[in-house]
């Protein structure tokens, strides 16, 4: 048996039409467009991850500092201990901090040797900067944001509020 086709003249033949070029430019356009607005979205939720990271490390660092008090009676050298360096690096890893500065970390550590310390460092996802949206802990217990373009709370009471 074989297979034939017969072709009859009265067959509407009808025609295949492809996308025109407008069509195809329009779509493009908007899959750019849509794209765009995902990426946004994604770099914003990757900064506040990145901010909730700073403030666990920041937490971290605020319970290693109130136990160094309990050993040593004082806060001298807790920036240098082998904890606090730690604790620096990943705050350095997650910021992508790759300046100097005091003990070479994001942020200002102030301490005044004896029963205090404050630290505070910028969160990512505070845009414009002028919000001056800082994260602030101290030797209170303290963990919280602070609103203040410059640190003359935790450089002079070495504290946060």
């Amino acid at each position: 048996m074989s297979a034939f086709f017969v072709y009859n003249s009265n067959m509407d033949m009808k025609k295949i039409r492809g996308f025109t070029l407008i069509e195809l430019l329009v779509v493009i356009a908007i899959i750019g467009i849509l794209s765009t607005i995902v990426l946004v979205n994604v770099s914003v939720v990757r900064n506040k991850a990145k901010d909730a990271a700073v403030k666990l490390q920041l937490k971290q660092f605020m319970t290693i500092g109130l136990q160094y008090n309990l050993d040593n009676n004082n806060y001298n050298g807790l920036e240098a201990s082998s904890e606090a360096q730690k604790i620096f690096a990943d705050i350095r890893r997650i910021t992508g901090w790759s300046g100097g500065g005091p003990w070479n970390i994001p942020g200002a550590l102030n301490n005044n040797g004896n029963d205090k310390f404050c630290y505070v460092i910028l969160l990512l996802t505070t845009y414009p900067p002028a919000d001056y949206s800082y994260w602030c802990i101290d030797s209170t217990g303290f963990a919280g944001r602070f609103d203040s373009p410059n640190f003359s709370n935790c450089t002079s009471t070495y504290s946060c509020n």
